[in-house]
C-alpha cells in the first residue's frame, strides 16, 4: 500500500510522530505555493491539521488518493471557533473525508457542538503519544516528602497560565503557610506578568523555557501538576508530569482530562480558581499513603497510555482500510 502523511512544513507534530510512522508512510511537508506531492498518487493519505486537510481534500477530488483520513487537531478546531465562515469549507472537506481522528474527547465534543451528528460515524478518538522516557525514572516513594506545585506549558490565557498566581496565593492563604513553592516552566504572552510576581514572591518561581534535564529536576521537587486551561485540546505536559509521578489536576477544558479521569475523576475540575485551589489544598493535606497511591496511579496510567496508543492508532487505520475495501467489494 502506498501511504502518505501530509503535514505542515516543520514536519509531523511531536505528539504524532510515532503515529505518523504507523504505516511507514512517505512524510510530505506542505510548502507554500508548491503542490506537496509532486503529483504522486497514493492509496491512503493522512492529513495532519487544518491546511493539510484542504490539500488532502483536493488530492482526493483529483483522484490522487483513494482514501483520505484527517487528524482533527487543536489548530483545526480553533480555526473553526474563531471563524464560523470556515464551517462551510470544513463541511465540504469532511463530506469527502473517509475518516476523522480527534486527539481527545474534548476535541470530539467541540466538533459535535459545531457540526452536530454530521459525519460522527467517521469520527474516532485516538490520543497522541508523549515522550515520557526522560521522566519515568522518578521514584514514587519520594512524593510523600514533596509539596511543590508545577506548571509546564505555554504561558497564554487559553492555557490558563494567567490564573497561576491567584491559585498560588489562595493555596498559601488557605494553608497559612509560606513554604509551598510553585514552579512555572514555559514562555508566552503572560510570561512578563508572572515574572514580575516572581520578583516579589520568594516561593513563586518563573523559569521560562527549560530543557528536559532541568524539567526532570523540577519534577523531582514537586507533588502536584496543575493545568488550569480555559481551552487546551490535549496537553502533552500533563502526560509527561504523570509519568514522573506528579498528581495531575486539570480542567474539564483540557483534552488530557481523558487520562486524568483514569487516575481519579475528581482531579478534573471546572475552570474555576477556587475549586482548583481547593483541590490542590485537599491533596497537600492528604497523608503519605494517599499521596503515594495517587502518584503511582498517575505513573501507571501515563505508561500504559504510551504503550497502547500507537497500537490503538494502527488498529483504527487497519480496521478502517479493511471496512473500506469490503464496502468497495
Amino acid at each position: 500500500m502506498r501511504c502518505a502523511y501530509l503535514c505542515y512544513q516543520q514536519g509531523p507534530h511531536r505528539a504524532h510522530k510515532r503515529q505518523a510512522k504507523a504505516l511507514n508512510p512517505e512524510i510530505v511537508p506542505m510548502r507554500l505555493n508548491v503542490f506537496p506531492t509532486g503529483f504522486k498518487t497514493y492509496d491512503l493519505l493522512i492529513s495532519e491539521g487544518f491546511r493539510p486537510s484542504i490539500m488532502g481534500f483536493l488530492m482526493k477530488r483529483m483522484h490522487m488518493t483513494e482514501w483520505h483520513i484527517n487528524l482533527l487537531l487543536g489548530d483545526f478546531m480553533s480555526s473553526i471557533i474563531k471563524k464560523s465562515c470556515l464551517k462551510r469549507l470544513v463541511d465540504l472537506i469532511y463530506r469527502d473525508c473517509d475518516g476523522i481522528i480527534a486527539n481527545s474527547s474534548l476535541t470530539a465534543d467541540i466538533y459535535q457542538k459545531h457540526f452536530g451528528k454530521k459525519y460522527t460515524h467517521k469520527l474516532k478518538v485516538c490520543w497522541p503519544i508523549a515522550n515520557i522516557k526522560p521522566f519515568r525514572e522518578r521514584a514514587v516513594k519520594n512524593v510523600d516528602r514533596a509539596s511543590a506545585i508545577c506548571y509546564l506549558g505555554h504561558l497564554t490565557h487559553l492555557d490558563g497560565a494567567d490564573l497561576l498566581s491567584e491559585i498560588f496565593y489562595r493555596i498559601q492563604n488557605e494553608l497559612n503557610a509560606d513554604n509551598i513553592d510553585m514552579y512555572i516552566i514555559g514562555t508566552g504572552i503572560v510570561y512578563e506578568k508572572l515574572l514580575q510576581i516572581a520578583e516579589k514572591e520568594e516561593n513563586f518561581h518563573v523559569l521560562g523555557y527549560q530543557p528536559r534535564n532541568i524539567i526532570k529536576e523540577v519534577f523531582k521537587k514537586c507533588l502536584i501538576f496543575v493545568y488550569p486551561a480555559r481551552l487546551k485540546f490535549f496537553g502533552l505536559p500533563v502526560i509527561e508530569a504523570m509519568a514522573a509521578g506528579l498528581i495531575p489536576i486539570v480542567t474539564e477544558m483540557t483534552g488530557a482530562r481523558d487520562l486524568v479521569k483514569r487516575v481519579n475523576s475528581k482531579l478534573v475540575t471546572p475552570v474555576d480558581v477556587n475549586i482548583i485551589s481547593e483541590k490542590i489544598v485537599e491533596i497537600l493535606r492528604m497523608g503519605p499513603k494517599e499521596k503515594i497511591e495517587l502518584s503511582q496511579k498517575a505513573k501507571y496510567v501515563a505508561i500504559e497510555h504510551v504503550e497502547t496508543a500507537k497500537i490503538t492508532f494502527e488498529s483504527f487505520l487497519r480496521n478502517f482500510l479493511h471496512q473500506s475495501q469490503n464496502s468497495i467489494k
